[in-house]
């Protein structure tokens, strides 16, 4: 089965605009919105809406998903069991991780032991996903989002 002409020239437009809006990420779906106006009133009225709120809604087109959440971190291409083509975008967000130790120890220097000892605090940022949105022939199907 290959791809016509019309084909290639629509996948053409959608990696363009893809590169584009990865391009003028923005930290807000109105910047985004305002970078790009063309993409936001092709979307049906009920997807604008959410998209204004940051939210996306199952059927939602992949640039409707960029302007409500913005480029994804990360992104994984498969098949479903029936066939059709599948995409999982990911969002990734740094979580504190706190740690408490305490202890006595030392080291051995030139000339004699030196001790040290007391209790101190160790944060660390681990990454996590913080939102997920799986696409089904090019429209999402499922997606979540912690802290929503």
């Amino acid at each position: 089965m290959g791809m016509t002409k019309n084909s290639h020239i629509k996948w053409l437009v959608a990696a363009a605009v893809c590169a584009a809006l990865a391009a003028c990420e923005s930290a807000t779906p109105q910047t985004r919105i305002q970078a790009n106006p063309v993409l936001f009133n092709a979307l049906p009225e009920a997807q604008r809406a959410l998209v204004q709120q940051g939210q996306v809604c199952r059927g939602m087109s992949r640039e409707g998903v960029l302007l409500a959440w913005g480029e994804p971190d990360s992104r994984a291409n498969g098949q479903t069991p029936a066939g059709a083509a599948w995409e999982r975008w990911e969002y990734t967000g740094f979580e504190p991780v706190t740690t408490v130790h305490t202890g006595m120890g030392g080291w051995y220097g030139p000339y004699c032991w030196h001790p040290y000892g007391g209790a101190g605090m160790d944060t660390a940022y681990i990454p996590r996903c913080r939102a997920a949105v799986e696409f089904v022939n090019g429209a999402v199907d499922k997606w979540m989002h912690y802290g929503r």
